[in-house]
């Protein structure tokens, strides 16, 4: 028999803000879960593997005697660098409606290696789906400007007497079939006669290694080599195809080529250069694109160690700043009080109605006057 509860959970017994509400499902605690109620929707993640196979032995009906709506990572294929995010509606706000479920896919973005784009697998899955026309399954994404975000499915009319496990299955079967569809239709329309490879250039050097990029054209003219090149920008990418105007062209000469061109900005490989071929033209000017990258990169490299210099500045001035005004408050803090026997008493500013009498004021002028006519 089911049972979830609800428990409070604190990770740090010394932090008092890290106590949260954790799901035990019969009595396993999963204690990087967390609970969570939204406009009246009793919600929980899971996280736990060990409570995840103990849930999946339950009908979404069963569930829903505890929880609105569950949610849990599924991992998928790693070579795509796809992983799930899956939610499931175990008890529906209105009555007359059904059952149902969301798969959204994520990726990961920053190792993504594909010959081609996110937004293009997002746009294929989405194809795919329109095309079956089958009104238990919608596309749908989570952000409609960044796709990154996540893009995926929901699934309508799921039965509620059916375990999750058994729906998980059927997920998984679906789930599988759409990206091998969806990726064998990318591929079947990538041109095999193109070298593509992508990059993650940071924003501080990002123009500097695309303007390097685009001299990589003139480069393989000046080896023969008749080409043309495209760079677009795609989900924190950088974009790099390579057309040969001659499909005869070997592709592994360019690869060789641009990895060559690409190391070329070291130290070491730079020095290798200038000791060959000086005389020719076309080192002359690979020589000096790779002067304006490096001068380019120097130049970032030095506004950012100013800007951290500035930075620290800042922080300097500011605390001399905090330490002039701690030590006026404190001047006018000893302004404010006159010591009549030091340590013992002392008298400040008297404040009445309509009027107030500086009591340490006047003392301080009797004690000059006194001083005065002792040295007279």
């Amino acid at each position: 028999m089911l049972k979830i509860e609800i428990r409070d959970h604190q990770r740090d017994i010394d932090d008092p803000s890290s106590q949260k509400k954790i799901i035990v499902v019969n009595s396993i605690e999963d204690v990087y879960s967390f609970y969570f109620e939204l406009d009246g929707q009793k919600s929980g993640r899971i996280y736990d593997e060990s409570v995840l196979e103990e849930l999946i032995k339950y009908t979404p009906k069963q569930i829903g005697l505890f929880l609105d709506k569950i949610m849990y990572h599924k991992n998928l294929s790693s070579e795509e660098a796809f992983y799930a995010e899956i939610a499931i509606i175990c008890h529906p706000e209105d009555d007359d409606e059904s059952l149902s479920a969301s798969v959204m896919f994520q990726t990961d973005f920053v190792n993504w290696n594909k010959p081609y784009s996110i937004a293009e697998m997002a746009e294929e899955i989405s194809l795919i789906i329109e095309s079956d026309d089958n009104p238990q399954y919608q596309y749908s994404e989570y952000d409609d400007e960044i796709i990154t975000n996540g893009f995926g499915f929901a699934v309508s009319q799921i039965y509620e007497d059916r375990t999750l496990f058994e729906l998980e299955n059927e997920l998984d079967e679906y789930i599988q079939k759409l990206l091998d569809r969806a990726i064998s239709s990318i591929k079947s329309k990538l041109d095999p006669d193109v070298v593509l490879t992508s990059f993650i250039f940071p924003e501080s050097i990002k123009t500097a290694c695309k303007q390097y990029l685009i001299y990589f054209a003139q480069f393989l003219a000046d080896l023969g080599i008749d080409a043309s090149t495209e760079i677009k920008e795609d989900a924190h990418r950088t974009l790099f195809k390579v057309i040969p105007k001659d499909k005869f062209t070997s592709l592994e000469h360019i690869r060789n080529a641009l990895s060559l061109y690409l190391n070329a900005p070291t130290a070491d490989n730079l020095a290798l250069i200038q000791t060959e071929a000086n005389n020719d033209i076309s080192v002359v000017q690979w020589q000096a694109n790779i002067l304006h990258l490096q001068s380019q990169l120097l130049i970032t490299n030095s506004l950012l160690q100013l800007k951290d210099a500035t930075i620290e500045q800042l922080k300097l001035s500011n605390y001399q700043y905090q330490n002039i005004i701690q030590s006026r408050s404190t001047i006018e803090n000893e302004k404010e009080e006159e010591e009549v026997i030091k340590g013992v008493l002392s008298v400040k500013k008297y404040e009445g109605q309509g009027f107030s009498i500086n009591f340490a004021e006047i003392l301080r002028i009797m004690k000059r006057n006194l001083f005065r006519k002792q040295r007279e």
